[in-house]
């Protein structure tokens, strides 16, 4: 599953964006307070 498609998931299933760090999203349920980490995936391509 890619990250955009968890991230809407969660949203359906009723989370919150809880905090953005530099490396990954959390992601809080509203009705049982459990928090989710959504990691962030940065593709760097190098042409020499």
């Amino acid at each position: 599953m890619k990250r955009k498609e968890f991230i809407r998931y969660l949203s359906s299933e009723g989370c919150l964006l809880k905090r953005e760090g530099g490396s990954h999203s959390v992601y809080i349920n509203t009705t049982d307070k459990k928090t989710s980490s959504v990691q962030l995936i940065m593709r760097l391509t190098i042409t020499w």
